[in-house]
């Protein structure tokens, strides 16, 4: 009891816990409501990307190439099929270097990718092996047909290669080659009548009658 009045120990004790204990904080009037944090965003699906990436190495990925076998399989089918054009164009020879771009030339338009020569080189060898064509690497002259060529006829054209145009007459021929000239005019006439050659007469000329090799005539590049 207190001056009269009675206070009970309880409610002195109930009443300074609730002045001395914490209050929770009140928002500040100045200070905006706190907001929620934002959802954290799912990571981007990736279901597709497998099968997007195939896709574009699918479509970025580079032609196939063709293994060396492939190619020469290639070549030997494509030399055979233009034989008949090329003996049509240059007659029963051709110049060696000729033959081989014409070839390489052809491979390209119709596969989009040039031989190697090496490669040419090699189908012609093993064409000439199975008597399809004549090859005379050291003369410079591919023969379009499977008869090949006796030494003279190789002397004759060799020399003959070397001229533009590619035509030569009896008596330049027995100079070139010490050749009797009885011989030298009976291995042009051979070649004749093979079709490898076409006489020009003198009346034509203005003066011996010649010789002319059509399938060795330069093509102008």
């Amino acid at each position: 009891m207190y001056d009269g009045v009675f206070i009970r120990w309880g409610d002195l004790s109930g009443k300074a816990r609730e002045e001395t204990s914490p209050k929770p904080a009140q928002p500040s009037e100045s200070q905006p409501p706190s907001q929620a944090a934002p959802a954290a965003r799912p990571p981007p699906a990736q279901a597709r990307m497998p099968e997007a990436v195939g896709e574009a190495a699918r479509i970025e990925a580079p032609p196939s190439v063709p293994s060396p076998e492939e190619v020469k399989r290639k070549l030997e089918l494509l030399v055979v099929k233009l034989i008949p054009s090329l003996r049509e164009e240059h007659g029963d020879i051709m110049r060696r270097d000729e033959f081989l771009v014409a070839v390489a030339d052809a491979y390209k338009r119709e596969h989009g990718s040039e031989p190697a020569l090496e490669d040419i080189e090699d189908v012609l060898k093993k064409l000439s092996e199975k008597k399809l064509l004549a090859d005379a690497p050291d003369s410079g002259i591919v023969r379009l047909s499977p008869e090949g060529f006796g030494q003279d006829e190789l002397k004759v054209l060799k020399v003959v290669s070397t001229r533009t145009p590619p035509q030569i007459s009896v008596e330049e021929l027995a100079i070139e080659t010490g050749w009797p000239v009885v011989k030298a005019k009976t291995i042009l006439e051979a070649l004749e009548k093979i079709g490898l050659a076409r006489r020009i007469p003198g009346s034509y000329t203005g003066g011996q009658d010649v010789w002319f090799f059509p399938g060795l005539e330069r093509k102008p590049s």
